[in-house]
């Protein structure tokens, strides 16, 4: 069954929610940052033809002087970085949210803002504070048991992580997305609890996984594999707080998404791995289901 099908269908929906925070947010502060006009603007032409026809400079100041009006003055931008700090939270939505705020807001107090480099210079600021989909390395080689590669060994590795799979795994990722796709469409935060069930099953899979000894030919594939299941355990962390916390929840589930894909061809390398060095297991040992994998490529 593709897991794709279970694609949540309201979930671009949260991020469509975001996008109209962030649009109310920018123009409540264009609104509080401008100042309302009080009548035309009228150009002293005298003292715009008396400025140095050579020099726009003055001309432009001659303009402004005759006009009354000047930039207002800039933001302490001590007090800038304090309003940024203050705006940082646990939920990553309210802290972009304040950011692109105080940001726009300084942006207005220097005359900018209204023009598009900055306010795409605001968007990403904002946006630099999503967290990276790639996950982080939980073990180095060090927390492996390596051991030298030889038929028996990889056999051995061969059967041992496919039963740590069969004994645990069923269609977490498609559970996964049957939870979100409830949660968003219902709007009901109570549904991700069911999450937690499939957490425990990604803690058990990464524990037990990190504990098989993997031949020297294998290790990096291995030491992905386990820092993949241990980050996804963090992906569900922030995807329970998917409705409380949107753009932190869907972007925990682009890591999840990322690191389930990175897992998927770990295996498939494996799996290679095992076909080059005709390591060929028996219908009936676990390991059989390395062969109907690289059938389904």
């Amino acid at each position: 069954m593709e897991p794709g099908r279970y694609l949540p269908s309201r979930q671009f929906s949260l991020i469509a929610i975001s996008l109209l925070l962030s649009t109310v947010l920018v123009f409540a502060a264009d609104r509080i940052t401008t100042p309302s006009a009080s009548g035309s603007l009228t150009v002293d032409t005298k003292t715009q033809a008396a400025a140095p026809t050579g020099n726009w400079q003055d001309s432009l100041a001659a303009v402004q002087d005759s006009s009354g009006i000047s930039l207002p003055p800039a933001s302490d931008q001590n007090e800038v970085e304090a309003l940024l700090q203050a705006a940082q939270s646990n939920n990553l939505t309210d802290s972009i949210s304040r950011s692109l705020f105080v940001n726009l807001v300084n942006a207005k107090s220097q005359g900018l803002g209204g023009d598009i480099p900055t306010q795409e210079q605001i968007v990403t600021q904002a946006l630099s504070q999503v967290p990276a989909s790639t996950g982080v390395k939980t073990y180095t080689a060090a927390d492996l048991t390596v051991i030298d590669n030889s038929p028996a060994s990889l056999r051995a590795y061969g059967n041992a992580v496919m039963r740590i799979l069969i004994d645990n795994s069923n269609n977490e990722y498609a559970k996964t997305m049957v939870v979100i796709d409830a949660a968003t469409t219902q709007n009901d935060a109570s549904q991700l609890e069911l999450l937690k069930t499939i957490r425990k099953t990604y803690v058990r899979i990464g524990s037990e996984l990190v504990e098989v000894p993997a031949p020297k030919m294998l290790a990096p594939f291995h030491l992905q594999l386990v820092n993949d299941y241990a980050n996804m355990v963090t992906a569900y962390d922030g995807m329970q707080n998917l409705i409380g916390d949107p753009l932190g929840g869907v972007a925990a589930i682009q890591q999840y998404r990322t690191l389930t894909q990175d897992a998927g061809q770990m295996f498939i390398n494996i799996a290679q791995t095992f076909d080059k060095n005709d390591i060929i297991f028996d219908k009936n040992e676990p390991g059989a289901t390395w062969a109907i994998l690289l059938q389904s490529q």
